[in-house]
C-alpha cells in the first residue's frame, strides 16, 4: 500500500479515536445541549470526510458496507450547511456507524500490513 494511502487511514483512525474521546461518557440529552461537547466531534467527523474521499476507489469497494458517499457529503454539510446539523442524527452517527467505519479501516490496515 502507498505510504499516502497508509497516512490516510492513520489519519482516518486517529479521527475515530478523537471522537470517541470526546463523547467518552456522554449520553444523547448532554451531547444534544452542549455545544463545547458537539464541536470537537462535528471537526474530528469533517476530517473523517475529507480523509475518505483520499482511500482508493478499490480498497472502498472491498467495504460495500460502508456508506462511502454518504461520509464524503458528510463534511460539505458540517463545513457549508451547518445550519441543517441536527445533533440528534449526528448522536445516531457516533452511536450506530463510526463502530462499523472503524472495524472496516482496521481491516483495510491489516490488509495492507499483509501486502507489505
Amino acid at each position: 500500500m502507498p505510504s499516502r494511502t497508509a497516512a490516510v487511514l492513520r489519519q482516518l483512525r486517529h479521527a475515530l479515536e478523537w471522537i470517541e474521546a470526546d463523547d467518552d461518557g456522554f449520553e444523547l440529552e448532554r451531547f444534544v445541549g452542549d455545544r463545547r461537547a458537539r464541536q470537537p466531534v462535528e471537526r474530528n467527523l469533517e476530517v473523517l470526510s475529507e480523509a475518505s474521499r483520499r482511500i482508493p476507489h478499490g480498497l472502498k469497494a472491498g467495504e460495500p458496507d460502508i456508506d462511502w458517499a454518504g461520509l464524503a457529503s458528510l463534511g460539505h454539510v458540517l463545513r457549508h450547511e451547518y445550519q441543517r446539523v441536527d445533533p440528534v442524527l449526528l448522536w445516531t452517527l457516533l452511536t450506530d456507524e463510526l463502530a462499523p467505519l472503524g472495524a472496516a479501516l482496521q481491516r483495510m490496515e491489516d490488509a495492507a500490513l499483509l501486502e507489505g
